[in-house]
């Protein structure tokens, strides 16, 4: 363009008044309106010696003009362009020549380079440069549309130098705009006002991690020779200033994006290394109005802050701006209701955001839509509020999120030309969920999130990951979630729960056993070690304990995994699986196939279900003989135990068994371990049953001390218990006296009879059928009931021999018939024949009539 332009005007001589600079700014003629007499005035027969000044001449006669015009045009580019931003770079002219351009002859190549104070550069060096090579900066123009423009150096020491008397008018040109560009660059420092016209405007500026210094260039590679080799050193341009200083030059910087990079050197290179990209970005507003604008936009964003407590529009926001992106589905209609000097403001900034980050933002809400993410796009997945799920194990865990995932484990890009760069392979996200020790309190916890990506766009489905949105977790994850939480919510107050199988209970089967879920009182019985000051939580209020409804979805998904329960089995707390708990089921119809006569049955059912409180007992004595004890006495397997099983199914209440094997020997241990399993049965609203209890009930004596003492504690505590007990016995003949006026009801169990014998074969044989087992012929068995019954066996025998049964008929591969229970009986039969034997034909009701026992 420069070499048409000035062929043209040589053509037509001095009647061109006006030619163009090499950036098309006008430049008025001098010096008879044809800049040839120009360089005739200064290169024909002029003393160049060092004493003349010849060169303060060459720019005393082309600078002032030049400049002036230059600058003036310059300014009504400005104005007419409307530019709000500013970048000193964007008004450097490249200043090497086109390529149809000749080199200057070696003397005038000399002349220059004295002139410059440079030496002759190697051609290897093209593009090294104290300003680095060219960069491309994206801007707003007239706030819509985004221009690409190459800014090389001001000082570049490796341009095609012209040749002839044009050449050198080019080479002064070049120079004049080189130093007019510092000139402009220098002014919007000091006074960036005069450039902008009082006009809000931002500015993009480059600097290194740990300098306070700032470049308005991006940085550049500079090399050092040496023996070994090259040496490249990732270093700022000369131009540059600290930090503080340039922030406070105008009122109206808008704001600032900064670009911060790291010093990197490369040694031994053959060949210019790529020049890698910033390693951070972040904005900062600068101006007081800026940062009020920005707060009142942020504070009229729905949830803003949830999603950013700790937002500080006063501090440096690191990119890419998740503060925009979350806001940006409202951003219309909020801008509509504010001042109309702060809408222009946030306008500037959001067209800058989108100018730079649009395409970035769509491409995450496509892949949230299709369910995958990539580590590039992880940081937008987690928003807080979001409802986590963690899927490790097979027991899954709710969380609600509280940050955005940030990244922490990053793998070094080994495929890059530098090995510098990478990817963030882990993010770490802080979330909250339930806990429960009496009251649900929320639990802090901070959760790994890894992609198995192989490059940083590598999609990944959401569904793979260990920790992932409950929104795409699958339906059937939801259910199980929100079941678990109405669970907990059911169990906040004391429960009793039927369980079902499970780790953490160590059973040897599978069958439901059954809980009681009271935290309060497990705290009571078992505090902690070492006792902490609770640091201040965040619980659900107890007022909202109270409501009958449970939460609603997301908090309801929240809730525990675990909740520690009493095993009545066992006597142990244990940690348990909410999701295994279930409503227990009580088994009525077991009163019902309970063999006794019915009167016994009536006064059974009408102690245990109407039982009169304490307030309304009868004793004069405040808290004494209000309980209930019954008392079961009889020959084994005659029904005893299973009265008090049953009768707890028909009241409804718990069964919670004691043996003498778990309260001990030892008087001191056994008054503590009644107290407490009596205490338990009494806030509980227990059945407790005392089975073979006749170690506590024998009569004392003289000459067994310890003895008397376990039968006075147990008389005691008997005294004062305010609940149900049950003791069972078949030695009620070496009772204590002092018991029967403590015991409101004693019932006997005798032997079996016939009819109640079969009366027993035909329940259990039901009992079978309604569970519908296999392999069992239950027609040839009701034929053959009648005489089965003719044996004489307890009701423990029965079931042992129906057992029994079963197994051999298994083993045989065979459904079970009477054939398999007569062999049974036959079998175990033997036994009892052999015991008959042994005692001399005397039975063992005989025996123990004989000694006194019942």
């Amino acid at each position: 363009m420069e070499e048409e332009e000035l062929s043209e005007y040589s053509e037509e001589g001095e009647d061109k008044e006006q030619i163009h600079d090499f950036r098309g700014v006008l430049v008025q003629g001098s010096l008879n309106n044809n800049p040839l007499n120009l360089w005739k005035h200064t290169t024909i027969s002029e003393d160049r010696t060092s004493e003349s000044g010849w060169r303060a001449k060459q720019l005393a006669i082309v600078l002032p003009q030049v400049a002036r015009d230059s600058s003036d045009q310059t300014k009504k580019s400005i104005a007419e362009r409307d530019l709000p931003y500013f970048n000193p770079m964007e008004h450097m002219s490249p200043l090497g020549p086109s390529s149809s351009q000749r080199k200057l002859p070696e003397k005038d190549l000399e002349a220059h380079l004295k002139w410059t104070g440079k030496e002759k550069s190697n051609s290897k060096d093209r593009g090294i440069s104290d300003f680095g090579p060219a960069q491309r900066i994206a801007q707003v123009s007239n706030r819509s549309e985004i221009e690409d423009q190459e800014f090389p150096s001001a000082r570049n020491n490796e341009e095609e130098v012209p040749t002839g008397s044009m050449g050198h008018y080019q080479l002064l040109t070049n120079r004049i705009q080189a130093l007019e560009q510092e000139n402009i660059i220098l002014k919007s420092w000091i006074d960036p006002d005069s450039i902008h016209r009082g006009r809000p405007f931002f500015q993009i500026v480059y600097r290194f991690k740990g300098d306070d210094k700032i470049f308005f260039k991006p940085p550049s590679w500079m090399r050092e020779h040496s023996v070994e080799g090259n040496r490249y050193t990732l270093k700022g341009g000369s131009l540059s200033m600290k930090e503080t200083e340039y922030l406070k030059r105008s009122s109206n910087l808008a704001f600032v994006i900064f670009q911060s990079y790291t010093v990197v050197t490369v040694d031994d290179r053959t060949e210019t290394p790529i020049l890698p990209g910033p390693e951070a970005e972040t904005v900062l507003f600068a101006s007081d109005e800026m940062r009020r604008a920005v707060q009142n936009y942020l504070s009229k964003q729905p949830d803003f802050e949830q999603l950013f407590p700790l937002f500080d529009v006063m501090g440096e926001i690191p990119s890419p701006y998740l503060f925009w992106y979350s806001t940006r589905s409202s951003y219309d209609s909020v801008l509509q209701v504010l001042p109309s000097h702060q809408r222009a403001l946030v306008e500037l900034f959001g067209e800058w955001v989108n100018a730079n980050y649009e395409k970035e933002y769509a491409h995450v809400n496509d892949q949230i839509e299709r369910g995958v993410v990539s580590c590039r796009t992880m940081k937008y997945l987690v928003r807080p509020g979001d409802p986590l799920v963690c899927q490790e194990t097979s027991l899954l865990q709710a969380y609600q999120a509280t940050s955005w995932a940030k990244s922490k484990v990053t793998l070094r890009d080994t495929g890059s030309k530098e090995g510098v760069g990478g990817f963030d392979k882990v993010w770490e996200v802080s979330a909250w969920s339930y806990e429960f020790d009496g009251v649900f309190y929320q639990k802090t916890v901070h959760l790994d999130i890894e992609l198995d990506a192989r490059d940083p766009d590598e999609e990944v489905a959401l569904s793979a990951l260990r920790v992932t949105l409950l929104d795409h977790a699958s339906s059937d994850i939801r259910e199980k979630l929100e079941l678990r939480g109405k669970t907990c919510w059911a169990c906040r107050k004391k429960r009793f729960i039927s369980y079902r199988g499970g780790d953490d209970i160590e059973s040897l089967s599978n069958n439901s056993e059954r809980f009681m879920v009271d935290f309060p009182t497990y705290r009571q019985l078992h505090p902690p070690e070492h006792p902490l000051v609770r640091k201040k939580r965040t619980e659900i209020p107890p007022e909202r304990l109270e409501a009958d409804d449970p939460p609603s979805a997301p908090e309801i998904y929240l809730f525990p995994s675990r909740i520690v329960g009493y095993n009545f089995r066992r006597k142990k707390w244990v940690n348990l699986q909410v999701d295994l708990i279930q409503e227990v089921e009580w088994n009525k119809k077991a009163f019902e196939s309970l063999v006794i006569d019915q009167e016994t049955k009536e006064l059974v059912q009408a102690l245990i279900t109407n039982r009169l409180v304490a307030e309304k007992g009868t004793d004069l004595i405040e808290d004494k003989g209000n309980g209930l004890t019954i008392l079961l006495h009889g020959g084994p397997g005659t029904g005893k135990t299973f009265t008090a099983e049953s009768v707890a199914e028909l009241a409804e209440k718990p069964l919670y068994r004691v043996t003498c094997g778990d309260i001990g020997t030892q008087p001191e241990d056994v008054e503590k371990y009644l107290e407490s399993a009596l205490h338990l049965g009494k806030i509980w609203d227990c059945v407790v049953l005392l089975d073979e209890a006749d170690v506590f009930l024998q009569e004392r004596t003289l000459s067994d001390l310890q003895r008397n003492a376990l039968v006075t504690v147990f008389l005691r505590v008997l005294e004062y218990y305010d609940g149900i007990l049950i003791l069972t016995s078949n030695r009620v003949g070496t009772f204590d006296e002092a018991f029967k006026s403590r015991i409101q009801v004693s019932l006997h169990y005798p032997n079996l009879n016939r009819s109640q014998r079969h009366k027993i074969w035909r329940n259990m044989i039901n009992r079978l059928r309604t569970l519908e087992q296999p392999n069992i012929d239950f027609d040839d068995i009701d034929c053959y009931i009648s005489e089965l019954a003719e044996q004489e066996m307890n009701g423990r025998q029965i079931r042992n021999a129906i057992t029994t049964a079963r197994q051999l008929a298994k083993f045989k591969g065979r459904n079970m018939t009477h054939a398999d229970l007569k062999h049974v009986i036959d079998v175990a039969g033997r036994f009892d024949k052999y015991l008959y034997d042994v005692k001399e034909g005397f039975t063992d009701d005989a025996i123990a009539r004989d000694s006194g026992l019942r």
